[in-house]
């Protein structure tokens, strides 16, 4: 007996109840998204008390992302190539998983560490696919003003600026295969792969160039 969701793997046999496979279905997909889940039986099939027939296979599939709040599985029961049954199980679910939250309010371009983030456990069931919250804070500054205790998001920071403003520069020019190297004054912050104005010091007018590494610039391609 093999479920169809996935190629190989067994299920249960013959006296099975179909809620004990539709929540088996739903746990291998929780178990990739989630550090800690949890699910609750809703509603389970009542014909035969859900239990899989002798002789018969299972095709398991989930009618959404398992995330969601409530998770409703479909299961097929086979017979042979012929469907002898088909029975919706719902379940409510919790997918908990780690976040980091600020302790304290943030200015704009302040890296973010353990001096002013927390690690917490948070439940992401049904969270919002536009604002997934941050799984680390290694590298990342705040895009903004971030006020203390928020959930962090990936749209509340930025890569830790490799340029400030009025930081000295190398800004390289660079002309076919011809490459310049000059000095400089950044106008803006900028993270790695940004673009930012830097004023040369030899007095012309500030051009547009894109940040390569910590104090270095390129212009012209």
């Amino acid at each position: 007996m093999r479920d169809r969701t996935g190629p190989g793997r067994p299920v249960p046999g013959a006296g099975t109840t179909l809620p004990d496979a539709a929540r088996e279905a739903l746990a291998a997909t929780l178990t990739s998204q989630c550090e800690h889940h949890r699910t609750r039986l809703l509603r389970s099939p009542a014909t035969s008390g859900g239990v899989l027939p002798a002789g018969h296979e299972l095709r398991v599939q989930l009618t959404g992302p398992g995330s969601r709040r409530r998770q409703s599985v479909r299961v097929d029961v086979l017979d042979g190539e012929t469907l002898h049954h088909r029975a919706t199980v719902v379940f409510a679910v919790s997918c908990w998983r780690t976040a980091y939250r600020t302790l304290r309010e943030i200015p704009r371009g302040e890296a973010l560490s353990q001096t002013n983030t927390e690690p917490w456990r948070v439940n992401t069931t049904g969270w919002r696919i536009s604002r997934p919250p941050l799984s680390g804070v290694a590298g990342l500054a705040a895009r903004r003003t971030l006020p203390a205790g928020l959930l962090l998001g990936a749209a509340d920071t930025m890569p830790v600026p490799l340029v400030r403003r009025h930081d000295r520069v190398w800004l390289q020019a660079v002309s076919g295969a011809v490459a310049v190297a000059v000095p400089g004054r950044a106008l803006a912050d900028a993270g790695p792969g940004e673009s930012v104005l830097v004023r040369p010091l030899q007095g012309t007018g500030p051009v547009r160039a894109r940040v390569t590494g910590a104090g270095r610039l390129e212009a012209g391609r």
